[in-house]
């Protein structure tokens, strides 16, 4: 052993697993930390076949495992668990199911990511293994960490997962946390407990354990059936869930009330007679109660008029539709074995037949509206490789390629293109699991919407998304002025530009500036007028509406992205001037921020994100991606340069004259406007400034269209390609004046 202690007690409960506990017990003994380092501890759930003798005999033979056995059968794993953290020695504890097999140097990994950064807990990913096809489970980017759950509660929506997990004992002990007795469920209640009271979190990116799914619910040590005594202990253990997020917070039930639709299902898909589900209804109906008074929980779509009833207290019209849904899933899956069977018996006679059951399939969990919908934005958004699906998957049935991906490909483990993994982006929210949407189609007809964008395991959003959807409820109910009443001396004004492709959700960039804790004097969209050759009557209806809070729209000459700025400059020269873009959500002290470090610094441009420009040894400009994105407050200076549609404030002649000389801009700059409105602020000698607890994590209004995973081409992506050096060695060649002072407060500043 490293020391006197052991590393890890590893707790496994048994219940009738003797076909399979040698596996997991050679798992431990192989482990790269060193058996010697584990204490291995089984609770045997008072088994009925040789599984006692097997873990007796372990015990016997190595002094590291402990054998303990319980006189009565709980049913659940949450008794023998506890029992096994009463036992345990070490300072971490790691869970293990008796038929379940931990990756070789799963302890290590997770041994030395808690002890060496002392953290609470550790979670790497599980591998499901169906029948040897086998399949990763991560819900987390890489080197995702965490000071608290409150720092994002989604951690608490995925599955507990609690054998991907280690865990400091001294953590359960002193906030007396326990799994629920005799319940199934208990993993999810004591996973999120732990959650609640843990500082310092890491999700690594690495498989710990495989779960391997059997056919006989007896093998494990939770049984699956789904009887009235499963059903109501889960029931329950939602209810403790609620109640103990409640405890909490009212606005974290969701967590535990969006299990409902897993309920649900099970409950739809039990053999309970029409009496028995009646009666369990009205012992379980609270929480679908508070479920539909919540705004921001929706339940599947096939099951709306289920939930309706049963929060109505309707139990014998709920039963009735649980029994007619059961009974149309049932007809499918025949009618999917029937294509199985018929399809391996000759391909060329069911061609026709196989179409047809195909498009069946199709509208099981989508109406005819999203499937079309859905088929047009795959199609604009180019999502679905035809090439790759052919070739990758020897495709050659004489049936659209994405109709069958749609249909039974992803049931099959296919994938539509090389960059979207859609087990992994299934598993990525609890909304697509619930969904039973394709999740392909689900992306694009509200993961988009919803800021779910986890498409592969190597897409790693840097910033935040909104979720329209949620968004779209406060939009439809607001029903104040977004600029002040009570004017200021020299106005405020917020000024922004879009186009036509943009246009259509523009309005929750509006919504977020007139929800700003200081309001402007105005808050004014520019348009070109060549791109809306009808006027007004070419903007959409969500973005008119703004119009009676305070959005002004104006006219102008289509100048790309400088219009955010250059017409204000004109319409406004003795005003305060702030950028915004019409991609990006605005957090509500946004405005304020910007405002109050300007009433102390008005001589200065002040930002809320700027890039450190840097120089080489010969005194040129390092290329535009090596300057780095400053974080946090910023002395005033020329190598400060603004990224303007984050939000900045120009003061009235703040920048040299040439500004607004269209001609020039467009030749040497035509579209990296930050650069050039940061070569004029130079030239009119005005410094610039960050503010202090400014905007790092940008949040976007479309997170797809800002990774490129749509072919929605950004100005950012394109510029980044090398576009702005190019503009900015053609600018700095036009105004050798700004290398110079630039040069100056660089030297003086490193």
């Amino acid at each position: 052993m490293y020391g006197e202690k052991y590393l890890i007690s590893i707790i496994i409960p048994v219940y009738n697993s003797e076909n399979y506990i040698h596996d997991s017990f050679n798992s431990i003994k192989e482990q790269s930390i060193g058996f010697e380092n584990i204490e291995l501890i089984f609770v045997d759930d008072y088994s009925t076949d040789n599984s006692r003798q097997i873990i007796k005999q372990y015990s016997l033979e190595y002094d590291n495992v402990k054998c303990i056995l319980l006189n009565d059968n709980s049913g659940f794993g949450g008794q023998p668990r506890n029992v096994g953290i009463q036992n345990a020695t070490s300072d971490y504890i790691m869970f293990l199911d008796s038929d379940d097999i931990f990756y070789h140097d799963a302890c290590e990994k997770l041994y030395q990511e808690i002890y060496n950064n002392d953290l609470d807990l550790v979670s790497g990913y599980y591998v499901t293994n169906d029948d040897g096809i086998k399949n990763n489970h991560i819900f987390f980017e890489k080197d995702f960490k965490l000071n608290n759950v409150f720092e994002d509660f989604k951690i608490l929506i995925y599955p507990p997962a609690i054998m991907s997990k280690i865990y400091k004992k001294s953590v359960i002990l002193e906030n007396n946390i326990q799994f629920p007795i005799g319940v199934p469920g208990e993993d999810l209640v004591f996973s999120t407990n732990y959650f609640l009271h843990a500082h310092g979190i890491s999700f690594i990116d690495f498989p710990v354990f495989e779960y391997v799914i059997r056919n006989s619910s007896i093998e494990k040590s939770v049984s699956y059936e789904r009887n009235k005594t499963y059903l109501k202990g889960l029931y329950d253990s939602y209810f403790e869930l609620y109640d103990l997020l409640l405890s909490v917070g009212e606005e974290l039930t969701y967590v535990g009330l969006s299990r409902l639709n897993y309920w649900i299902s099970q409950f739809i898909d039990s053999d309970l007679v029409f009496e028995d589900r009646v009666n369990l209804l009205k012992d379980c109906n609270f929480l679908f109660i508070e479920f539909e008074k919540n705004d921001n929980l929706r339940p599947h779509k096939e099951y709306n008029s289920l939930f309706k009833e049963i929060s109505n207290k309707n139990f014998h019209e709920a039963s009735k539709i649980a029994i007619s849904i059961k009974n149309e899933k049932q007809t499918l899956d025949n009618l999917s074995i029937l294509y199985d069977n018929l399809n391996n018996f000759n391909k060329a006679l069911i061609n026709i037949n196989s179409q047809l059951i195909m498009l069946r399939l199709l509208f099981e969990n989508c109406s005819i509206d999203e499937l079309f919908k859905g088929i047009d934005l795959i199609e604009k958004w180019d999502l679905f490789d035809y090439e790759y699906y052919r070739s990758k998957y020897n495709y050659t049935l004489n049936f659209n390629p994405l109709l069958h991906y749609l249909s039974i490909g992803h049931n099959q483990g296919k994938n539509p293109s090389v960059s979207f993994d859609g087990k992994f982006y299934e598993s990525s929210n609890i909304n697509i699991i619930n969904s039973k949407l394709n999740p392909l189609l689900y992306f694009v007809l509200y993961g988009i919407d919803e800021g779910n964008v986890l498409i592969n395991k190597d897409v790693y959003p840097y910033h935040k998304s909104i979720n329209k959807r949620l968004l779209d409820a406060k939009i439809k109910n607001f029903n104040e002025f977004g600029v002040t009443t009570h004017k200021r001396d020299k106005k405020l004004i917020v000024s922004l530009t879009s186009f036509p492709e943009r246009l259509y959700d523009i309005h929750y960039c509006i919504f977020s500036i007139f929800n700003q804790s200081i309001k402007p004097d105005e808050v004014v969209l520019w348009l070109a007028s060549d791109q809306f050759p009808n006027g007004e009557n070419d903007i959409p209806p969500n973005v008119l509406n703004l119009k009676k809070f305070g959005l002004k729209i104006k006219w102008c000459k289509d100048v790309k992205s400088y219009k955010k700025l250059i017409p204000a400059l004109s319409e406004y020269p003795n005003d305060l001037i702030v950028t915004a873009d019409d991609d990006l959500f605005y957090p509500k002290n946004w405005l304020e921020l910007l405002y109050d470090e300007h009433k102390k610094n008005p001589k200065y441009i002040i930002c809320q994100r700027s890039r450190n420009v840097s120089l080489n040894t010969e005194g040129s400009f390092e290329s535009y991606n090596d300057w780095e994105l400053n974080v946090g407050e910023t002395k005033p200076s020329f190598i400060n340069l603004s990224t303007n549609g984050a939000g900045s404030l120009f003061p009235p002649n703040s920048l040299h004259e040439d500004v607004c000389n269209n001609e020039l801009f467009e030749k040497l700059c035509p579209t990296a406007d930050d650069i050039w409105v940061w070569a004029m602020a130079i030239l009119n000698k005005t410094k610039i400034k960050c503010v202090k607890n400014n905007m790092f994590q940008l949040t976007y209004i479309n997170l797809a269209r800002e990774l490129n995973i749509i072919n929605e081409k950004t100005l950012y992506s394109s510029n980044f390609d090398g576009g702005n050096d190019l503009q900015l060695k053609q600018v700095i060649d036009y105004y050798p004046d700004v290398l110079k002072s630039v040069k100056e407060d660089y030297y003086e500043s490193n």
